[in-house]
């Protein structure tokens, strides 16, 4: 499980992507993984990871549509340590 500190999130051109600026503060990610979006202490959203910048500072995730996209991003979550990790 790798913890990357989001600094930033934006919409991606294509209507469903979310690009997350930040920084990976522990083990790795790759393409394939989900980051989790915690929602409550007992409730967590996942998002595909579809790309990595070579660093690690970048993260391109996939959404199913239009909507998830949009209520991704209405989460907020810029200045935040998120969990990434392998989907079960």
């Amino acid at each position: 499980m790798a913890q990357f500190h989001t600094s930033k999130i934006l919409a991606g051109n294509d209507g469903r992507s979310v690009i997350v600026e930040g920084r990976l503060l522990s083990g790795q990610v790759r393409t394939g993984m989900e980051l989790h979006l915690p929602m409550n202490g007992s409730f967590s959203m996942t998002v595909p990871v579809r790309e990595v910048c070579a660093d690690g500072s970048v993260l391109v995730l996939d959404c199913e549509d239009n909507d998830e996209m949009e209520f991704v991003l209405a989460l907020n979550f810029g200045d935040e340590v998120l969990e990434i990790a392998m989907p079960c």
